[in-house]
């Protein structure tokens, strides 16, 4: 009976190991099925000792909250409230309004951690969290040096993101107009 236990606890333990990183991968793909929209970044230092090179994109906007102020404005830290995205003349995405709730309003409607507060009743800073872009390890390096810092400013850096029921994937990171890992390899050739 003792035996039967264990072996019944040691395979539910495997199966919830199994279920929470499926469940990421299933969400991220089912994202990846939505609609692509761009937002303007730049580059940060892209390294992490425990995951590896990647590119770490700074993307950053202001919002008018329409929503009732909360008091205190802290209170809605690290939360998750809803912001509304529209196309500007470049078609990149402008974030327009945030609030608790989201309306029928026009948009991309995206569900993000608001990691600031609300000030003076009326206007939030958002950082976006699709941040981290993953390449290769040599690509990555290559990148850093030839987009960080005030290099970067020399080039149009836009994010793709693809975007489905308020949720977000980051699919690619473009250097004027060409995906980063394609920039990086004719910037090898030259």
């Amino acid at each position: 009976m003792k035996k039967e236990f264990w072996v019944t606890a040691a395979l539910a333990a495997l199966a919830l190991q199994l279920a929470v990183p499926l469940a990421m991968i299933w969400k991220s793909e089912h994202v990846i099925k939505g609609e692509t929209v761009y937002f303007l970044s730049r580059p940060v230092d892209p390294f992490d000792a425990f995951r590896g090179r990647f590119v770490t994109l700074s993307i950053t906007d202001t919002a008018t909250w329409t929503d009732e102020t909360p008091e205190p404005s802290s209170a809605l830290s690290g939360k998750k409230i809803w912001v509304r995205f529209i196309k500007d003349k470049d078609d990149m995405m402008k974030a327009v309004e945030a609030r608790r709730t989201k309306t029928d309003a026009e948009g991309i409607w995206l569900r993000i951690p608001l990691s600031g507060h609300v000030y003076n009743g009326k206007s939030v800073n958002l950082e976006l969290p699709f941040n981290r872009f993953y390449m290769e390890e040599k690509s990555a390096i290559e990148a850093d040096k030839l987009l960080a810092g005030g290099r970067g400013r020399n080039h149009k850096i836009v994010t793709a993101v693809r975007v489905l029921d308020g949720e977000a994937v980051l699919t690619d990171v473009l250097v004027d107009g060409q995906p980063i890992r394609e920039f990086v390899k004719a910037k090898r050739a030259e």
